[in-house]
């Protein structure tokens, strides 16, 4: 079995004797190799194209990225300086009850470390260890089995 192009090509350098016209059929062949080529020369420009088109959005993604990192960062930076100055121990604690985030008060009023906390321990435990220390002594029972 023949490809279809070849077939094609045959029959047009065919003559009505039915002998084949070789030169007409090389010409043939050598136009296919050579529209084949030019076929491939494209499909390698757009590979290119579209290669430097996706490595001009990831450098553009990348900067965006970098930004609100940046931004994060200053962000963050901001409200850790508000809370370290603030007088009183503030605790934020994820929705499993572990400490998300702290101030250096609240971690001097628990009796942690800074390490413990980031250790991101359940704040009932954290609060437990503080009632058995008797930091809540005066509290009412109602706190007390909060």
């Amino acid at each position: 079995m023949s490809h279809r192009l070849y077939e094609k090509q045959l029959a047009q350098a065919t003559r009505p004797d039915q002998s084949v016209d070789l030169a007409r059929l090389g010409e043939l062949v050598t136009a296919a190799y050579a529209e084949a080529e030019r076929e491939q020369r494209r499909n390698e420009h757009s590979i290119a194209v579209m290669i430097e088109e996706v490595d001009q959005l990831n450098r553009s993604l990348q900067a965006l990225v970098a930004a609100r990192t940046a931004e994060l960062a200053e962000a963050t930076d901001a409200l850790n300086m508000t809370l370290d100055n603030v007088d009183q121990g503030i605790v934020m604690t994820d929705s499993e009850g572990r400490i998300s985030s702290y101030n250096s008060r609240f971690v001097e009023f628990a009796g942690l470390t800074h390490q413990e906390c980031r250790g991101r321990p359940l704040f009932r435990t954290v609060l437990d260890r503080m009632m058995a220390r008797g930091e809540f002594a005066r509290a009412d029972a109602g706190f007390r089995h909060w």
